[in-house]
């Protein structure tokens, strides 16, 4: 499919009040790294000028991207040949590479930073950040259907193919120690930021269960107008957002309080999302009218509809919360937005969302910021 071109953009945005225009304020040393899943590379975007940097070829086509806590680090996981790839930010070159299996995937950081982990087939893969080798393989009752890391605690947890349980592991003993009934199969799954609680969605029942991390044991269920398909937290980590099939709508839950406080309409058929905390917005995709969603999360109304490049997925916003970065699946490219002009729309001033369109190759689907100071 053709990439929206600049001038399309403009001419499609025009009634709305939109404008492309150039950044104000460089983000200096600072870039992206999207994974590209067709054309076995990952592109690197210079985000002080917004410009292609340069591309780090790969053997396999790239499936996933994350950035070391100080971000001076990105790995990155090729699931055709099974192989997990460190990359300097600086460099901008592959500085380490381990085999871990064909079809790995999830990749995560241990609550330590010290242990990078994933799934491959039936297994919980964990590599050691020091010598970047593997550490343990932990057999699952299971195929893995979610896989998530906590942030506080030493804890994973899986949900499982064909049962109606959650595996949780203990990272540091790196053993499987308890399996969570619950009423259905579950599909997504998030640890709360504590550390002590797991979400689980249902998407059979649209419920989300909450279970105790130490337990296994079932705190609440929480009924939800659609299936839960895809989650994301705000940036206090306070709230829990999610979307899926049933509603053109976000579901907001404050799981803290065990409540669901609202559904919100969200463009159509809403996909994935992301938030940034300050200022405080909800970024959501919507792939079928090729166009993001920008909801004001303080007073729960969307600010904006921003006809972005064709089959919006990936969205993650920069650490400083000043831009979102949106990769078009179809189009091949990367539309930035700016959470600062947004503000402005809200307080009634006639300047737009800031947005560029950048080309970053074929079918990018995952992103990851990098500092090289």
């Amino acid at each position: 499919m053709t990439a929206l071109t600049r001038r399309d953009f403009v001419a499609a945005t025009a009634g709305l009040g939109l404008a492309a225009c150039g950044r104000t304020e460089p983000v200096a040393n600072s870039y992206a790294f999207v994974a590209n899943s067709e054309g076995r590379a990952i592109a690197v975007i210079d985000l002080a000028v917004f410009t292609l940097a340069g591309r780090i070829p790969l053997a396999a086509d790239p499936t996933e991207v994350i950035a070391s806590p100080g971000r001076r680090a990105i790995f990155a996981l090729s699931a055709a040949d099974g192989m997990l790839y460190e990359i300097d930010v600086r460099s901008r070159q592959i500085t380490r590479r381990v085999a871990v299996g064909a079809g790995v995937r999830a990749l995560h950081l241990a609550n330590d930073a010290s242990t990078l982990c994933m799934v491959v087939k039936q297994q919980v893969v964990l590599v050691g950040r020091k010598n970047f080798d593997v550490l343990a393989r932990i057999t699952l009752p299971a195929l893995p259907v979610d896989f998530d890391v906590s942030f506080e605690k030493s804890y994973a947890a899986c949900s499982l193919a064909g049962t109606n349980e959650l595996a949780i592991i203990d990272l540091e003993k790196r053993l499987l120690v308890r399996r969570a009934k619950l009423s259905s199969p579950a599909g997504t799954l998030r640890f709360l930021k504590n550390g002590l609680w797991i979400l689980a969605g249902l998407p059979g029942e649209r419920l989300l269960s909450v279970i105790d991390t130490v337990t296994g044991n079932l705190v609440v269920d929480l009924p939800l107008a659609i299936r839960p398909d895809r989650f994301c937290f705000s940036g206090d980590l306070g709230q829990l957002f999610v979307t899926g099939a049933g509603a053109d709508a976000v579901a907001i839950v404050y799981p803290f309080q065990s409540q669901v406080a609202a559904t919100l309409l969200a463009g159509h058929q809403p996909g994935a999302m992301a938030a940034s905390g300050n200022p405080a917005y909800l970024f959501v995709a919507n792939p079928t009218s090729n166009a993001v969603t920008v909801i004001d999360v303080p007073t729960q109304r969307i600010v904006a509809a921003v006809p972005v490049g064709q089959g919006p997925g990936h969205i993650v916003v920069t650490p400083d919360d000043q831009f979102a970065l949106v990769l078009n699946q179809s189009s091949g490219d990367m539309a930035v937005l700016s959470t600062g002009r947004f503000t402005k729309v809200i307080r009634r001033e006639r300047s737009a969302p800031l947005f560029h369109l950048v080309p970053v190759g074929s079918a990018p689907v995952s992103a990851a910021i990098g500092l090289s100071i």
